[in-house]
């Protein structure tokens, strides 16, 4: 079996600190040369889930590859990060994405919008949003959709 590339997406709206608490022993288990794909943007900073991701790949030692939007006939925008999320997802093994309950069925948000464009082109995907429960320290993680047809990720996914 080939060693799979994973591409995690996360909300801008997830709060400080979630990445590696969500993330560890899922890229921990990853099989060695395994690669990680993040996305970010041309001229902006990568949000602060993905750069917390990026750290746990070069602790872990996992490869990683930032994925930015390409410069087009069209220019740089929406269809740009359209294409990027759509080359990213058909390009990989399995997705996983990342964020706030509130944006659960956002059609503007473009984490949601990365696993539609996943479950369109059959990548297994996974998709998981945090709530926060009155008076705890830390949001409840729950998964809230997924597509894998044969099955493939299911025990080695972060559980929710």
């Amino acid at each position: 079996m080939k060693t799979p590339t994973v591409a995690i997406v996360g909300s801008r709206a997830l709060p400080q600190g979630q990445a590696p608490r969500l993330l560890i022993s899922f890229l921990a288990g990853l099989a060695p040369g395994s690669k990680v794909l993040l996305r970010r943007g041309l001229f902006t900073s990568p949000n602060l889930f993905e750069v917390q991701v990026e750290q746990l790949c070069d602790l872990i030692g996992i490869e990683m590859e930032w994925r930015y939007p390409e410069f087009s006939a069209k220019g740089l925008g929406r269809q740009a990060v359209f294409h990027r999320d759509e080359k990213m997802a058909e390009e990989s093994d399995l997705v996983l994405a990342f964020y706030d309950e509130s944006q659960i069925g956002d059609e503007r948000s473009g984490t949601v919008a990365f696993i539609d464009k996943a479950v369109r082109l059959n990548t297994p995907c996974y998709a998981y949003a945090l709530r926060w429960v009155y008076d705890e320290p830390l949001p409840a993680v729950i998964r809230v959709g997924e597509h894998d047809p044969k099955n493939l990720w299911a025990d080695k996914v972060p559980a929710a």
